[in-house]
């Protein structure tokens, strides 16, 4: 995935074969010109500027983009100064010899708003961690960026299931935030939620391995429609079928999970799962065909296109 927080400089060693040798070094910031500077554009700590000093001198520059330019104002990170944010990072995208971004709506909407092209590069994922025993469970996994999206569920969650209710990976955010989320999933406290600690990136698919499927609710919103399937490819990795109202993960075939519209259909879908494995088999395994689209080799091959583009390029 190329959602990378910190400048990456890649110097390029073999012009002639760039598939096969070349030195990538993550930095704080570039001071001498590289072949290639990529970066992403939210966590670029380097003025524009200084980025164009480094063109003059021969570098080309990669900028990937992940989220929509402009943060909501539900956003539990958009800041006093977002407009002054916005601006910069579109100023970055607008330099850049090549965009790039893992979600198609982003990409339709940058050319359709700002006139910049980008080229779409999938997210990519490997299988995930194997099951471990555990009682029946559905629940989600994620960050708290996703917070208004689960609203969608507080009232088909206030129902009470013969399943437990597991959240993980969002533990550390902002305490409000996070004890609105277990108010949620708990059903106004009446229900019972297990939370599961938040561990390290390495072990974060892990937490797959101890739910039975998955609910993936998606906010009809300008941003997070801008969002990539990351979260559906997680489920798919780890052959966990899912229940979704569609928006971000609207590309879901019947027969790779179930596509819900309002409370009494998410409802119907949870106790459906609850109540057949012959169902939650079926589902899964439709999803794991979905994920073939996503392989780690299909993104590295693009990737290795997208530097040779580069590095030819006058």
């Amino acid at each position: 995935h190329l959602s990378i927080r910190r400048q990456r400089q890649m110097c390029i060693r073999d012009r002639f074969n760039p598939f096969r040798y070349f030195k990538a070094d993550f930095v704080a910031e570039v001071t001498e010109p590289e072949d290639i500077i990529v970066y992403n554009v939210r966590g670029i700590h380097q003025s524009l500027a200084s980025i164009k000093e480094l063109q003059l001198k021969g570098s080309k520059v990669w900028v990937d983009i992940d989220d929509w330019v402009e943060r909501p104002m539900w956003h539990l990170n958009r800041q006093a100064n977002e407009l002054e944010i916005t601006s910069n990072i579109i100023a970055h995208l607008r330099n850049a010899d090549i965009v790039t971004t893992a979600s198609k709506r982003l990409r339709d909407e940058l050319y359709r708003q700002f006139n910049i092209q980008s080229i779409l590069v999938h997210n990519a994922i490997t299988t995930g961690g194997t099951q471990v025993e555990h009682e029946l469970s559905f629940g989600w996994i994620g960050t708290l960026s996703h917070h208004l999206d689960h609203r969608l569920l507080a009232i088909p969650l206030f129902h009470k299931y013969k399943a437990s209710r597991v959240l993980g990976g969002a533990s550390g955010y902002v305490p409000e935030y996070w004890e609105h989320l277990q108010r949620i999933w708990s059903g106004n406290w009446q229900h019972q939620v297990k939370v599961l600690e938040a561990v390290e990136v390495d072990d974060y698919m892990d937490m797959y391995a101890l739910i039975d499927f998955a609910l993936l609710p998606s906010y009809d919103d300008l941003y997070t429609s801008c969002k990539s399937n990351l979260k559906l490819l997680e489920s798919a990795a780890s052959a966990i079928p899912i229940i979704t109202n569609g928006g971000t993960y609207s590309d879901v075939k019947p027969y790779q999970g179930i596509r819900v519209n309002g409370a009494k259909e998410w409802r119907k879908a949870i106790e459906l799962l609850i109540r057949s494995e012959h169902q939650r088999n079926e589902y899964a395994l439709g999803l794991q065909d979905y994920a073939k689209d996503y392989t780690m080799q299909k993104s590295y091959e693009l990737r290795c296109q997208i530097i040779n583009i580069l590095l030819n390029k006058n």
